[in-house]
């Protein structure tokens, strides 16, 4: 099969393009990047007008199978992704059972390869249960196929068995992705602690909920020699740490979601338990210190921390935590950073496509012939309101319903196979 994408504006800094190229593409790898190609093909897909991108990677997808399939399944889950432009997704292992064995990881690899229309990269429990007491079968999982660990919802106490566990993850050369909070710290807070938890009367999270966690792994994960990934950061000294860090260890890398960098805690006023999730939304001041961040290469990747729910009505106290993100993440992105030339359309990609690639170590994140054909494409013409009613994905949950963006996929090849092709 040999597929011609013309007229495209190819965007891939790994492969130092940014202007008009046609790609050839045959069976699954790229055989030919230039800006025109006249061979003939089986099949011709005009992208003209359109952004063309390495297939965008998310490192923190809660994809909820096993066990809580009416959350989310490989099926769906995978049709959100390819939807939003992501091609490969990391899979959470807080599920039911944990992903804390070598069966439960060769299981989801195989089960996603044949459900799933993206590729699913499963991430193995850093501990037996998520439970923090003994370390689970870190090379078991490796061999079958993990790409990284995590205490996924659950950060170590235990600092003897974190260093242990980073001693061995150093051996193996795969990341920890941390999760950064102490539970003793947010206790039953439902939001950021300050002027508006006080104001509506709701227990608070401070920001050292996370900032404290995140130094003591920092610290131990330089000693250890572990490759060390931070999830989700959320405040201005976590930003202040991780630019810390990076000055004498390499090895240590992080995170932002788009909810943290286009909302702040006054959205919970407006719209109650929807925004609700971890770590909370913060400050005005926080938020800016993210963008900064972004903008300097202090961190390096845009995750969507993709967590979606069942619908319901909920109080803040009751309400789960977190947003189904997949099919909003790059239209986010594009018009609250590009748009606003607070990122370049060429760091856009580097945060959601290369970068992930890098730290993953995994053959994707560019489109130089030879490579692997996950592609996406990218309409920045259409503006239009968010709305969960088109939803792929079986969680409906966002604070972003309403909220007016520009740009849409218009086409997502996995593999060299068109897997999704808007209307």
């Amino acid at each position: 099969m040999r597929l011609l994408l013309k007229n495209g504006h190819l965007v891939d800094p790994i492969g130092k393009k940014d202007g008009l190229y046609d790609i050839l593409i045959e069976d699954d790898k790229v055989v030919k990047v230039q800006t025109r190609i006249s061979d003939r093909v089986d099949k011709l897909i005009d992208a003209s007008d359109c952004l063309v991108m390495p297939g965008l990677i998310d490192m923190h997808t809660h994809v909820r199978e096993p066990g809580y399939t009416e959350k989310e399944t490989f099926v769906t889950a995978g049709r959100a992704a390819v939807k939003g432009g992501f091609t490969t997704i990391c899979a959470a292992p807080d599920t039911k059972p944990v992903i804390d064995t070598s069966f439960l990881v060769g299981d989801i690899r195989r089960q996603a390869e044949n459900e799933s229309l993206a590729n699913v990269l499963p991430v193995g429990a850093l501990s037996t249960g998520l439970k923090g007491k003994q370390g689970a079968d870190l090379e078991g999982m490796a061999r079958e196929g993990a790409v990284a660990f995590s205490d996924e919802t659950h950060s170590l106490v235990d600092m003897y068995l974190l260093r242990q566990l980073f001693l061995r993850c150093a051996r193996l050369g795969l990341p920890v992705f941390s999760w950064n909070e102490d539970r003793r710290l947010s206790g039953k807070g439902v939001m950021n602690a300050g002027k508006f938890s006080k104001s509506m009367g709701l227990a608070g999270i401070p920001g050292s909920a996370e900032e404290t966690v995140q130094a003591r792994y920092m610290l131990l994960a330089e000693e250890c020699g572990c490759q060390l990934h931070l999830q989700h950061m959320s405040t201005r000294k976590s930003v202040l740490m991780l630019w810390l860090a990076k000055k004498q260890f390499e090895a240590v890398t992080g995170e932002v979601c788009p909810h943290h960098l286009f909302l702040t805690e006054e959205c919970l006023m407006e719209k109650g338990a929807a925004g609700k999730v971890y770590p909370p939304l913060r400050t005005e001041e926080d938020r800016l210190a993210l963008i900064d961040g972004l903008r300097d290469g202090i961190i390096d990747v845009i995750a969507t921390d993709h967590s979606p729910h069942e619908a319901g009505k909920w109080t803040l106290e009751e309400a789960p935590s977190g947003f189904s993100g997949l099919e909003t993440a790059l239209p986010l992105v594009y018009t609250g950073l590009v748009k606003q030339g607070l990122l370049s359309a060429s760091q856009m990609v580097e945060k959601m496509s290369s970068n992930p690639a890098r730290i993953l170590k995994i053959n994707r994140g560019s489109l130089n012939p030879g490579d692997i054909a996950d592609i996406t494409v990218f309409d920045p013409r259409p503006e239009y309101d968010i709305s969960t009613e088109g939803f792929a994905s079986l969680g409906k949950n966002t604070p972003f319903e309403g909220y007016h963006v520009s740009g849409r996929v218009t086409t997502t090849l996995v593999s060299g196979r068109v897997v999704y092709r808007n209307n």
